[in-house]
């Protein structure tokens, strides 16, 4: 854990103190919002809750914890922060390329592009204002927008699955935009969010190097040498109700800040990545 080899003291807000500490290890201090001490002080917080936002449908109830988990997570931990005399120095949140909502591949979106209308378009701006609370305290906030995080849990495994059993292939036109970025660069971002008083506001996380679901899922049979041939029908999909929006639509989302600042990836290249989570640590760019 990065932050651990930093030798600064981590706290983990979480459900599962046992399960967190197995996870992450002893040094971690793992507790739950009704554990928080009142008046507790942090130099810093790292604000990534969130139910997994797929495969299951979107029906009421699964709204509801998707909600629950990010909005209400933030706004509780929002109450527990104002309890301190000393507020953080910085606030980094997570939100996500749903953001924009769904968009055609020939729209190129930025930072400065308009929120979406659709429910994961809302949730993510929902989530985010949420967390601009904290700025009336003089707390830095900086918000990154994930693209799809690659890395050795997650949704991968999920998607390399029918890779992996030699039926993946296309799903509906295979032409979607499919915005990624490497684990490791998203570690090195929060690091840099973190340390850096010049980060200040939103960027898009994910790499400079845009891919289609379908070139994704070539890229990652060869990988694994295993075929890329059987279709996944969009009707088909279309059947889970607006989740399915995941999987067949999607953002051509580029990291405007982050290049315009001189960002440097660990993985911005597609096969390097997948190389380096699915057979080992490869040589990549620096």
């Amino acid at each position: 854990m990065a932050l651990r080899q930093r030798r600064v003291r981590v706290v983990a807000l979480t459900r599962d103190p046992v399960a967190c500490k197995q996870r992450l290890g002893p040094e971690v201090e793992a507790i739950t919002l009704a554990h928080w001490a009142e008046g507790r002080q942090f130099d810093a917080v790292v604000n990534l809750a969130g139910a997994q936002i797929a495969p299951m449908p979107w029906t009421r109830g699964r709204r509801e914890t998707l909600i629950a988990s990010r909005i209400g997570t933030t706004e509780n931990l929002l109450q527990r922060i104002a309890t301190a005399d000393k507020s953080p120095q910085v606030w980094v949140q997570a939100s996500a390329v749903g953001y924009y909502g769904v968009h055609d591949a020939v729209v190129t979106l930025t930072e400065r592009s308009a929120q979406g209308n659709d429910f994961a378009a809302r949730l993510c701006g929902d989530w985010e204002a949420s967390a601009t609370k904290i700025e009336a305290a003089g707390t830095r906030l900086c918000t990154l927008r994930l693209g799809l995080v690659l890395g050795p849990g997650g949704a991968l495994p999920g998607l390399l699955l029918p890779i992996r059993l030699g039926i993946g292939g296309p799903v509906g036109s295979g032409k979607q935009p499919f915005p990624w970025i490497h684990i490791d660069d998203v570690v090195s971002l929060i690091l840099e969010c973190l340390d850096n008083p010049a980060r200040v506001g939103t960027y898009n996380a994910v790499s400079p190097q845009m891919h289609t679901q379908s070139s994704f899922g070539r890229c990652a049979a060869t990988i694994l040498s295993r075929p890329f041939w059987l279709a996944a029908p969009a009707f088909l999909l279309r059947l889970l109700g607006e989740v399915s929006q995941l999987f067949l639509d999607g953002q051509h989302v580029v990291p405007d800040r982050l290049l315009r600042e001189g960002w440097v990836w660990r993985f911005p290249d597609l096969s390097e990545a997948l190389i380096n989570i699915l057979t080992g640590p490869v040589s990549a760019q620096k």
